[in-house]
């Protein structure tokens, strides 16, 4: 006995909302995953500001190997 259109619109609205039950898990994982990066994005360029600030600013003329002879600090 062939299907009826009740039948189609009803296997139709399952296949959709699977799909759409498949998606919203993504987009949660998704979210968790943008929150973990963005965390980490923050610690890297708060080391990257911290290592900028450190540096010395005097010219490279001054600089011997990888110490600052005019201020003394130690480059890297």
């Amino acid at each position: 006995m062939p299907k009826t259109n009740a039948q189609y619109q009803y296997e139709h609205r399952q296949r959709r909302a699977r799909r759409l039950a498949g998606l919203q898990a993504e987009n949660t994982t998704l979210h968790t995953e943008l929150a973990s990066v963005r965390t980490e994005l923050d610690a890297a360029l708060a080391e990257c500001e911290r290592l900028a600030a450190i540096q010395c600013k005097h010219p490279a003329g001054a600089v011997d190997g990888s110490h600052c002879r005019a201020c003394g600090t130690d480059l890297w």
